[in-house]
């Protein structure tokens, strides 16, 4: 499945659809920000900064750790199952 993923990746189309999903986000990342500095004030807009940079931030660290925990689990699975049929 993972080489079939890259091959599709790797196509124009694959590309150009992975592409628009980055400026898309990119877009609205850039437009949500500009709602915010319009509701709110200096101070609560900072607040808000703060509180999504830690939001991020704690999201990449279990993100990270619990893709890290799948691929030792099933690298650790798949290494049983090659072992079994030798």
């Amino acid at each position: 499945m993972y080489p079939r993923a890259l091959s599709r990746l790797s196509s124009s189309s694959g590309l150009a659809y992975a592409a628009s999903g980055q400026i898309v986000a990119a877009a609205s990342a850039l437009v949500s920000v500009r709602v915010y500095t319009g509701l709110l004030e200096k101070d609560e807009f900072g607040l808000a900064m703060v509180a999504m940079g830690a939001v991020a931030f704690l999201d990449g660290i279990v993100t990270m750790a619990f893709n890290q925990t799948l691929l030792s689990l099933c690298a650790q699975a798949k290494d049983g199952a090659a072992q079994r049929r030798i």
